[in-house]
């Protein structure tokens, strides 16, 4: 819904200069760079489907790159703004994928919560405080276990999996045989708080208005990487370092141009039914990247150390 409502609220502030010309708000057609106004009050993160990794290699048409959906998105806006197409008709036809997440899934028939089938699946046992990287959903008798072991970005994500993807591969390894291996597929908008009142100073318009903005209008693509950067180690972080991103445990990430990137008040991921991992979840992080990283990072250490000792426990029962 980000394209439309965003849509609609450049078209009001288009209606209101030409009612009133004396206000002059600015409108940011997505054919200029605004990147050195670049505000924040949040990212939402929208999963907006999921596929089985042996799908990934053959994507519906409306998938796009950033090119391509920034050029349907300058389509469509000059399209409502030169009064071609009313709003009520306005439909987002492609979409551009930022973020992926990749899991695996398995179920478990008549089961004890700590058997040692699912430690071996998971790693560790399923303890009652909360494992970010690991859910667990009950349906009578079988218990489904699903563990995330990925976290991507892209520009384009038709290119990134089209010849295959390293971790995808992995998954043809035996140990993943008789799992689900799915792949969450999310795009990125970006809100600020639009004071209407205050920019214009009448008293009947609604005081505030969320806007929203697909990350495909921004005309930067610097800044469009930064963001995405700043997400995935974001998410790498609190999910405490899926099995596959081992590699990113201690990113350095510097945004010297747009520090705001990494100082959004709010990050949401909707609700996606077909996961437990993805349960309409807000973050609100009062912290930098660096001290964001830090806790993750021993949690990571200490968990690997765990593991460790759960498989040497299994070896001497046996």
């Amino acid at each position: 819904m980000a394209v439309e409502d965003w849509l609609a609220l450049e078209s009001l502030k288009s209606k209101v200069n030409k009612i009133f010309p004396s206000l002059d708000l600015k409108l940011k057609p997505p054919t200029e760079d605004h990147s050195s106004e670049f505000t924040l009050e949040g990212y939402r993160v929208n999963i907006i489907e999921s596929k089985y990794s042996h799908e990934m290699g053959i994507l519906d048409s409306e998938y796009l790159g950033y090119n391509s959906s920034h050029d349907e998105f300058v389509k469509l806006y000059e399209s409502v703004i030169n009064n071609e197409t009313n709003l009520s008709d306005v439909k987002k036809t492609w979409r551009f994928p930022s973020l992926y997440f990749i899991t695996v899934s398995k179920n478990f028939h008549d089961i004890e919560k700590n058997d040692e089938r699912i430690i071996q699946f998971i790693g560790e046992e399923i303890r009652d405080d909360k494992l970010y990287n690991i859910c667990k959903k009950e349906n009578g008798n079988m218990l489904t276990v699903e563990k995330l072991i990925y976290i991507g970005r892209t520009t384009d994500i038709v290119n990134r999996f089209r010849d295959g993807h390293k971790v995808t591969q992995a998954l043809s390894d035996s140990k993943y045989d008789g799992t689900k291996k799915r792949i969450y597929i999310a795009e990125i908008d970006i809100f600020n708080i639009f004071d209407f009142k205050k920019s214009t100073g009448i008293s009947n318009f609604q005081d505030k208005f969320l806007e929203f903005t697909p990350i495909e209008s921004i005309n930067n693509r610097e800044l469009i990487d930064d963001i995405q950067i700043f997400l995935e180690r974001y998410f790498i972080s609190h999910y405490l370092v899926p099995v596959y991103n081992v590699k990113d445990k201690t990113p350095k990430v510097n945004f010297v141009k747009w520090p705001m990137v990494s100082k959004p008040k709010l990050i949401t991921i909707n609700d996606f039914s077909e996961s437990c991992l993805f349960k309409e979840l807000k973050f609100e992080p009062e912290f930098s990247i660096d001290e964001l990283l830090e806790e993750p990072r021993r949690k990571y250490e200490n968990s690997m150390k765990y593991i460790k000792q759960k498989e040497q426990q299994f070896r001497e029962e046996k």
